[in-house]
């Protein structure tokens, strides 16, 4: 239902249509992002469950791919949830599906056991035991399912050095994302002790009270950030693509660093563990003192993961040790 949900199963139909003769169709939450689909079929591929109308269509959709002779898989995004899985029952019942895939459900017709760490690579891995394609290393590279604008616009006077984008989709909920005094210490610290320029960039309803936040806490330094709200998805990639490190909680804008090969720094928080991009020059900090696992969801109890336990010094420190292939502020 979000932007990042997109940008996954985006970039997986661009990758299995690609090296496989599959074709993907996705039934969605209302997710409005699909729009950005590049191609102009995306009104016969995505599908939402809450309108009537592309119900119908979704069903004849299914309908005429069964006629051509296509065997149907019902695939849920991991981790999956029983409304799906009555979904994909009801459809087989209806005969519109052959069969129910899950990663660990015992009622499935099919079971793939995940085999990855990142999402994106657990459902390719799926789709290639589904399919029997084999898929090479370039199509484990996720992609944006999206037109980008180019050039990228620039960011005046120079771009900046470290891109901060401080917000979850779930707010200012505690468990994840840091309050806005820790990330006015971090940023205090790149600015001061590191001599970087610092965007914060972002599309939350908050911007502007954290804008004026940061202003009068920094005083003069502040002369160093460049604040660019996000007005559309496309803007929000611009600053990513500018920007030498990015910092942020495990939100969409880690998958838009992970197809766009940045730098980044990543606090991972109460967010599944297969959500959070990996790779050689990706640094996740977790909430060390956190006894659980992270299963997604704000749960007020101590012995879940949360953001706000992640020392800013951690962070620091990491940003201490990264080669960074710009010039520092004299």
């Amino acid at each position: 239902s979000a932007l990042g949900d997109y940008l996954i199963f985006g970039g997986l139909i661009k990758a299995v249509e690609k090296y496989s003769d599959a074709r993907c169709i996705v039934i969605h939450r209302g997710n409005l992002n699909v729009s950005l689909w590049p191609y102009g079929d995306y009104r016969d591929r995505f599908f939402s469950i809450f309108s009537a109308r592309e119900l119908i269509f979704f069903f004849r959709t299914l309908h005429q791919y069964k006629k051509q002779g296509y065997e149907i898989f019902g695939i849920q995004m991991f981790p999956g949830s029983l409304q799906g899985f009555f979904l994909f029952s009801f459809l087989k019942a209806f005969k519109l599906l052959n069969f129910r895939v899950d990663f660990n459900l015992v009622n499935a017709d099919i079971i793939t056991p995940p085999r990855g760490s990142y999402i994106y690579d657990i459902h390719l891995n799926q789709a290639a035991t589904l399919t029997a394609a084999v898929f090479p290393d370039q199509a484990y590279q996720l992609t944006l399912p999206l037109r980008l604008n180019q050039p990228p616009k620039p960011l005046e006077p120079s771009p900046p050095a470290v891109a901060i984008h401080p917000w979850s989709r779930r707010g200012d909920t505690a468990p994840f994302t840091w309050n806005k005094e820790q990330w006015a210490e971090l940023i205090s610290f790149i600015v001061k002790s590191q001599n970087l320029r610092v965007l914060v960039f972002g599309r939350d309803s908050g911007f502007n009270d954290f804008q004026n936040y940061l202003t009068k806490k920094l005083g003069h330094h502040a002369n160093k950030i460049v604040f660019y709200p996000s007005a559309n998805v496309h803007e929000l990639i611009n600053s990513v693509q500018q920007a030498n490190l990015i910092i942020c909680p495990n939100t969409s804008v880690a998958h838009i660093g992970k197809a766009l090969d940045k730098k980044m720094i990543i606090l991972s928080g109460p967010s599944l563990e297969y959500w959070t991009p990996r790779g050689k020059d990706i640094h996740i900090v977790r909430d060390i003192e956190a006894t659980f696992p992270g299963n997604d969801r704000p749960i007020n109890d101590p012995r879940f993961p949360s953001i706000r336990r992640i020392p800013v010094a951690t962070i620091c420190r990491i940003i201490e040790n990264i080669q960074l292939t710009c010039t520092r502020e004299t």
